[in-house]
């Protein structure tokens, strides 16, 4: 009986400590979680504050279009290579940990009832951004369709894309399309044409940055290679070259039905259609998707390379290759 009780009293402080221990854990993830939301809540109120408080760094370029010459600017590595600001970090963590619904639910429930918090993400393109919109203010099928027309019909024919900035915004759950769109142009003339200096536009104008830029927000993996996929786009214009880029011929191809980015096959090379930069030189007649500020700066300052490839491992490492022999060659080791 003695020995009965002493195995009991074993067993329930072996339970106890099992117990102890998942209240320490659950309080870690609680704190944890708790740092993440202060980050998240902290990053979209900076992102929503008045502009005239924030650092406006303007844009400049290394690029030399009349000489077809990329300029050497090593201090430009150091500025690409450094960690994401907290706010891309916290949201980073959400979404990896699939609590980004409940972030913006609890940032909502702060703002008020009604408040309606929408994150437009790098490389969407005006069709995601309508139904991003259309999901969160709860439009109708009618009211998409009119986001998508006002898009195509507010700018000229090749600004049909490109100037949705990606952003966090705020929106009243009144707010109609037309009421949404300038929102994020405004934010776009904002955080873009506001960092563009008369010399920058004079070098490489708006236009062509955002083409480029749309293009290496669809193809790099990181910001850690803009610059590189940036520096070989540029290298194929600079030598005529047609650019053989699948980001472009997925716009081409997308639908609502299939998906706007959807997987291609060799056979959709010979889709015709200006966007196929397999079957047409150049770059496409408008940006494919709105790009980042991060985008943008890799298109107007590229990395100096020889490389006229490259292509993404199974880890999303990149590997370049100056001549097509040494690009079959990585892609037989790393693909």
């Amino acid at each position: 009986m003695g020995f009965r009780k002493k195995h009991l009293k074993l067993e329930f402080s072996q339970r106890e400590k099992k117990y102890l221990k998942r209240i320490c854990i659950s309080g870690a993830v609680i704190i944890a979680l708790c740092i993440v939301l202060v980050s998240v809540l902290t990053a979209v109120v900076i992102r929503m504050g008045s502009p005239d408080k924030r650092d406006i760094e303007t844009f400049t370029t290394n690029i030399d279009i009349k000489n077809k010459n990329i300029r050497e600017t090593p201090e430009l590595d150091q500025k690409f290579i450094k960690a994401d600001s907290l706010e891309a970090s916290a949201w980073t963590v959400v979404q990896m940990s699939g609590l980004s619904a409940a972030i913006l639910q609890a940032y909502e429930e702060i703002m008020g009832t009604d408040a309606k918090v929408v994150i437009v993400n790098p490389g969407t393109r005006k069709e995601e951004v309508a139904e991003l919109l259309s999901k969160k203010l709860k439009w109708s099928e009618d009211e998409k369709a009119d986001f998508v027309k006002i898009v195509k019909e507010s700018k000229k024919e090749h600004e049909t894309e490109g100037y949705l900035f990606p952003d966090t915004y705020y929106f009243p759950p009144e707010t109609k399309p037309v009421q949404a769109y300038g929102r994020l142009v405004e934010q776009f003339e904002r955080e873009v044409i506001s960092r563009y200096t008369t010399s920058t536009d004079q070098a490489v104008d708006i236009d062509l940055a955002l083409k480029i830029a749309s293009i290496i927000q669809r193809e790099a993996a990181g910001r850690q290679d803009m610059r590189i996929v940036s520096g070989v786009i540029w290298n194929r214009i600079f030598n005529e070259m047609s650019l053989d880029i699948d980001a472009t011929l997925q716009y081409a191809k997308g639908n609502e039905k299939i998906g706007w980015w959807p997987r291609l096959t060799s056979k959709d090379k010979f889709i015709d259609s200006p966007y196929n930069t397999y079957k047409y030189e150049g770059l496409p007649p408008t940006p494919i998707s709105n790009p980042s500020l991060a985008s943008i700066t890799a298109a107007l300052n590229p990395v100096k390379t020889e490389a006229f490839f490259y292509m993404h491992d199974a880890a999303r490492k990149i590997h370049t290759a100056k001549t097509y022999k040494e690009h079959l060659r990585n892609i037989d080791t790393y693909y």
